[in-house]
């Protein structure tokens, strides 16, 4: 069998002890698979102290990057690949991106290359439970936002005190609402995000002008564009410890942001709607 390539591009900010339990699940889960090699690449944007990372771990190649600054999630990502252009994205069979406050199974890596000739899915979205939810992450979205949800959205966030009415209302809704079924979605949840290299080599030099939220949409659209699909895969199995970062957030600022993301999302891809 040929051996099965992966690329993980993940960004931590002062979660160096989520970091390694991440870097560890990776490499117990690489360890019980044959014929897979993996690459890290680590964007730290930690700002209140000098990271404390281990990069030496069995079965895996991690490189850190330190950029002494918060770049934000995908910001960090783009600063992970300006940094470091000779990463030769076109021999990945995946590429992902994550955070890092998750934990991949054991089988995480053998069920993944299952699905490496599958190249009309441009984005695997994997089971995500969350330890606090006690729910599926996935599937995000199951179709498009309409413009009009999109200008809901923009409103609800635009007002603290309405997110928090819509959060205490309908949030809860969707935790009963899972599936086991292998099905076509329109967006996976952006806490890890498995990309078909192929399709990721062709938008690697994206730019997307939010600090934090709305990668989801972002994504689903660019997978959209290129006549690709995104499929939720519940054999692929993550654990999600939830949200270390944002969970320290204000959460006016998280409203904030989430107002600029969506703002930004309504320029890029609803303009003709």
């Amino acid at each position: 069998m040929k051996q099965t390539k992966i690329l993980i591009l993940c960004v931590t900010y002062n979660s160096d002890s989520e970091l390694q339990n991440y870097l560890q699940s990776l490499s117990v889960s690489v360890g019980k698979t044959q014929d897979v090699f993996v690459d890290v690449f680590v964007a730290d944007n930690s700002t209140e102290k000098a990271a404390n990372i281990n990069s030496k771990c069995d079965n895996i190649n991690v490189n850190v990057l330190k950029f002494n600054e918060n770049l934000g999630y995908l910001g960090g990502i783009s600063a992970i690949i300006q940094a470091k252009p000779e990463i030769p994205f076109e021999t990945y069979d995946f590429v992902i991106i994550s955070n890092v406050d998750i934990q991949v199974s054991e089988n995480f890596f053998e069920e993944l290359a299952k699905n490496k000739n599958r190249n009309e899915i441009g984005w695997l979205a994997p089971k995500i439970w969350s330890i606090s939810e006690k729910r599926d992450r996935n599937p995000n979205r199951l179709k498009r936002y309409t413009k009009l949800e999109i200008e809901i959205l923009r409103l609800i966030y635009r007002f603290a005190w309405l997110h928090r009415l819509y959060v205490s209302l309908f949030y809860n809704i969707k935790k009963g609402k899972t599936t086991e079924q292998e099905i076509e979605i329109y967006a996976g949840h952006g806490s890890i995000m498995i990309f078909n290299a192929l399709f990721f080599s062709k938008i690697k030099n994206f730019h997307f002008p939010a600090f934090l939220f709305g990668e989801e949409i972002f994504f689903a659209e660019l997978v959209s564009k290129h006549g690709l699909k995104v499929r939720y895969i519940p054999s692929i199995k993550i654990t999600d410890t939830d949200h270390v970062s944002t969970g320290k957030m204000k959460h006016k600022h998280v409203c904030q942001l989430n107002f600029k993301a969506l703002t930004a999302l309504k320029n890029m891809f609803y303009k003709q709607n």
